[in-house]
Order: C-alpha cells, then sequence, then structure tokens
C-alpha cells in the first residue's frame, strides 16, 4: 500500500530517521501505519539496502548469506536471497497469519516502521488470521491517519506562526503549500502539483533496491530513468507574475516527457515493477491535473 507523502514539495522525505541514515530535520509519526504517511512503501526488506553506499558488487552482496552485520548499525541484515524467496513464494499474498508466522524470526532485523507493522499484524493474526495484507492495512487506516493528522497538528500551528516574518510573495507559496498538507491530512480531494524533486527523490529510491537486487538490464534502465527525470521542468506557480501561455507551454513539456518515459519503461524489464508503475502513473496524473 503506497501513501504519498504529505511533505511532497519540501525535501523532507524521512523513513524511520535516524534508522536509515537520514540527518535532516524528521517529523514525528503516530504509531505504526502512521509511518507509512512519510514512506513509498514498507517493503519488509529490512537492513540490506546499506550496502548501496559501499558497493553493488554482488560478491560482496553474497556475503548476506553469512549474517555478516550492517555495517552502519551493527545489526544483523536480511539476505536478498531470502527476501527475493519471500516473493517468489507469494508470502504477501497470503493471509496475515502465514505472513506473520515467516517474518517473525526476522524482526530484529527490519527497520523500525516495519518492525510496528509486523507488531500490528501480530494482534490481528490473533483474531483475525485469515484477513489479506491489504485488509489488515485498511482496517488500520483511518485510526492511525487521525493519529497522524492529531501529531501533526502542532507542528503545523508552529510552523504557521514562524512563518508570520516571512516576506509575502515567500508566505502566499507558504500558504498554499499549507493549505495542500492540510487536505491530504483530511483526505480531501485536491489537485498536488507535480513537483520534479520529490519524483526524482522517488526514482532514487527505486534505484537503491534495484542495486541491491536488480539484474544489470534493470539497473541500466532505473539509471536511464533518472536521466530522462532531469529533463523534465520544474512546475511554476500559477500566480504572480507567470504568464498562463508559459504555464501551459511547461505543462505540455512536462507531459511529453513523462509519457516518454512511461513508453520506455514499458520495454524495458522494470516493467512487472509496481511500485515504478505507480510513481509513474501518479506524476503523469500531477501533471495533467487528474484529482487524487
Amino acid at each position: 500500500m503506497r501513501i504519498n507523502p504529505i511533505t511532497a514539495r519540501i525535501n523532507y522525505h524521512n523513513c524511520n530517521i535516524p534508522k536509515n541514515n537520514t540527518s535532516v530535520q524528521k517529523f514525528e509519526y503516530a504509531e505504526g501505519f502512521s509511518a507509512i504517511q512519510m514512506c513509498n512503501y514498507i517493503s519488509f526488506m529490512g537492513k540490506n539496502n546499506s550496502l548501496n553506499a559501499a558497493t553493488s558488487d554482488s560478491t560482496f552482496r553474497k556475503l548476506l548469506k553469512y549474517d555478516i552485520p550492517d555495517m552502519y548499525t551493527g545489526k544483523l541484515m536480511i539476505s536478498q536471497d531470502l527476501v527475493e524467496s519471500f516473493v517468489k513464494k507469494g508470502l504477501f499474498n497470503k493471509n496475515i497469519k502465514k505472513i506473520v508466522a515467516t517474518l517473525l524470526p526476522y524482526k530484529d532485523r527490519l527497520h523500525a516502521g516495519e518492525q510496528n507493522v509486523l507488531t500490528i499484524l501480530e494482534k490481528d493474526a490473533k483474531t483475525n488470521p485469515d484477513l489479506t495484507l491489504n485488509e489488515a492495512i485498511r482496517k488500520h487506516y483511518a485510526e492511525k491517519r487521525e493519529e497522524l493528522k492529531n501529531l501533526q497538528e502542532p507542528i503545523f500551528n508552529k510552523l504557521e506562526e514562524l512563518a508570520k516574518g516571512l516576506p509575502e510573495n515567500r508566505l502566499r507559496d507558504f500558504q498554499e503549500l499549507m493549505e495542500e498538507s492540510k487536505a491530504i491530512l483530511s483526505h480531501k480531494s485536491i489537485v498536488q502539483r507535480f513537483s520534479k524533486t520529490d519524483f526524482k527523490y522517488k526514482l532514487k529510491r527505486i534505484s537503491d533496491y534495484t542495486k541491491i537486487s536488480g539484474t544489470d538490464e534493470e539497473n541500466i534502465a532505473i539509471n536511464r530513468l533518472i536521466e530522462m527525470a532531469e529533463r523534465l521542468h520544474h512546475t511554476p506557480k500559477k500566480n504572480g507574475k507567470n504568464i498562463k501561455k508559459f504555464v501551459d507551454d511547461v505543462q505540455k513539456k512536462q507531459e511529453k516527457q513523462i509519457n516518454n518515459m512511461i513508453k520506455y519503461y514499458k520495454r524495458t524489464p522494470l516493467v512487472y515493477n509496481q511500485d515504478l508503475r505507480n510513481i509513474l502513473d501518479t506524476s503523469r496524473n500531477q501533471i495533467i491535473g487528474i484529482t487524487k
């Protein structure tokens, strides 16, 4: 299950901070599923992606099967072979009782957000063992979203107080961002503007996982998509001094480039990567102004 971050236009892409080797400012999460609000997805891949910082050499990755610790945290990691076996066996399409039974031995190797999700699934498995993973997530979604909203409300209030000192033109930008963020938290239908920065970040996340588990062809493909993303224009403001013709021209160029990326993606081995497909489709919808 994926939920777009409410900070799509602020470069605070924080997931399990500081466990993910990220030092930027963080927002608080409601326990468990609220962490999903700030992440692209819960992968249950655990602590195996820090290898990216050192090497993408396949020989080194093979050492994971010998339970070597993470080079940053010292904790044991999950081997990619094990992750791939979960996927091939269709583990995450099974009921939560089977998912929990399989993942529990590796709980201490998961990231904090993944551990919280697994704890919630453990409780659900005792009373509703036949639920699918999606059904279990939907069961808690509304409750956890409300918890997240309550946690972030005082943060928003503080930000709004601090923003009073901004110049008038920057204050308008900030107020627009706050209105959009609050609308997302309230689950209102909005047209969220495309963010090139956010889009590139999500592609980089896909690239990080592909470096660990992907083939050479898949790595070439995701790197090519990142290069194509660089040619996308940043979304201009539709107010102020911007001329409508200029804004429309940028939108047409963005739409043409994202369509080119989707066409290229369909010709690559990444065509079966649903997360990448969701990112491309969502970004295209934002560019052409489809309400979410």
